[in-house]
C-alpha cells in the first residue's frame, strides 16, 4: 500500500504552562525594579505592623502593671482610713499611667479610677477634669453613664447645680444610658437645691409613671406626697 506523501505533518503545539511561564518571566524582567520596590514595601509594612503590635502589647502590659500597683495602694489607703493623707503619694502613679499609656485600655480605665479617687478625697476640680477626659475616651453606654454620673456628683459637690443638672439630664436623655431612674431622682434632688419645685415634681412624676419597679419609685412617691 502506497504512503500518502502529501499529508502534512502536524506541528507540535506549545505547552500552555510553558507559554504562561515565559510571559511571566518577560513581565518580571521588564518590571524588575517596580516589583522589587513593591515587594520591599510589603515586607516593610509587615515589619512595621508587627513592631506596632509588639510595642502596643508591651505598653498594655506595663500600663496594667502600673495601674494595678496604683489601685492596690489606693485600696490599702482607703482601708486604713488615710486615703486623703496618702493621696499625694498615690496621685503620681495614676498620672503616670494616664500620661504615658493613655492609648491603652489600662490608660483609659485609669482616667475613671483616678477621677473616682479625686472625688472621694475632695479634689472636685481634678475629678471633673478626669471625668471629662474619660468621657472623651468612652462611647459605651454603660460606662458612659457611670462617667456622666460621676461628673454630675463632682459638680454638685462644687455647688455648681446647673452643671450637675446638665450631666444628670444627659443620662436621662441618652438612649443607650443605664441608671436612668437614679439619674431622674438625682435630677429632682438638684432641682430642689436650685429652687425649681415644678421641675422637681415633674421628674418625680416621671419616676412614678415610667419606673414602677425602681428602688426610687417609693422615694419619688413620698417626695410627691410631701
Amino acid at each position: 500500500m502506497a504512503e500518502d506523501n502529501n499529508k502534512e505533518t502536524p506541528h507540535p503545539q506549545p505547552d500552555k504552562i510553558e507559554v504562561y511561564a515565559k510571559r511571566i518571566l518577560e513581565f518580571v524582567k521588564a518590571n524588575q525594579t517596580a516589583i522589587v520596590v513593591a515587594v520591599s514595601a510589603v515586607v516593610l509594612a509587615a515589619v512595621v505592623v508587627s513592631g506596632m503590635i509588639y510595642f502596643q502589647k508591651r505598653a498594655e502590659e506595663k500600663a496594667q502593671a502600673l495601674l494595678g500597683t496604683a489601685l492596690s495602694q489606693a485600696e490599702a489607703a482607703a482601708q486604713s482610713g488615710e486615703a486623703a493623707a496618702r493621696f499625694a503619694e498615690i496621685k503620681p502613679k495614676f498620672e503616670e499611667v494616664i500620661n504615658k499609656y493613655g492609648s491603652t485600655a489600662a490608660g483609659r480605665a485609669a482616667l475613671i479610677k483616678y477621677a473616682d479617687l479625686c472625688y472621694q478625697t475632695g479634689d472636685y476640680d481634678k475629678a471633673v477634669e478626669m471625668y471629662k477626659k474619660a468621657l472623651d475616651a468612652y462611647d459605651d453606654g454603660e460606662i458612659k453613664s457611670f462617667i456622666l454620673n460621676g461628673l454630675a456628683y463632682a459638680y454638685e459637690s462644687k455647688n455648681a447645680y446647673e452643671e450637675a443638672a446638665t450631666y444628670f439630664n444627659r443620662i436621662v436623655t441618652d438612649k443607650s444610658a443605664v441608671m436612668k431612674d437614679q439619674a431622674l431622682f438625682n435630677l429632682g434632688r438638684i432641682y430642689g437645691k436650685m429652687g425649681k419645685p415644678e421641675k422637681q415634681r415633674e421628674v418625680y412624676d416621671r419616676i412614678v409613671s415610667d419606673y414602677p419597679d425602681s428602688m426610687y419609685y417609693q422615694l419619688a412617691r413620698e417626695k410627691l406626697a410631701g
